[in-house]
């Protein structure tokens, strides 16, 4: 029964990652195609996915490389402190040529 228990917790905490990481990776598409490109600076948002709330958090950086930006994602299930997944990408016009 333990182990039944323990597998449980290990399922749930994946799931929780595995929805998390589709989270960010979405915030991060979606600040990829965004016109213009999101200022520098910190912003946040909720949303809905796979039946459960999350939070993220998304920190817009200037880069070294001109017209290039890093954006890193921290995505938190519901209220929790601490984040479910991280997600970092760069985003520019550089980058599409």
């Amino acid at each position: 029964e333990d182990a039944q228990i323990k597998s449980g917790f290990f399922l749930d905490a994946l799931r929780e990652r595995t929805l998390a990481g589709w989270v960010a990776a979405n915030v991060l598409t979606e600040t990829r195609l965004a016109s213009p490109s999101p200022a520098t600076g910190r912003s946040d948002g909720r949303t809905r996915l796979g039946g459960r709330d999350w939070r993220w958090t998304r920190e817009v950086q200037a880069t070294a490389a001109s017209g290039i930006r890093r954006i890193d994602i921290r995505v938190f299930a519901g209220d929790a402190s601490g984040p479910s997944a991280t997600l970092s990408g760069f985003a520019g016009s550089a980058l599409s040529r």
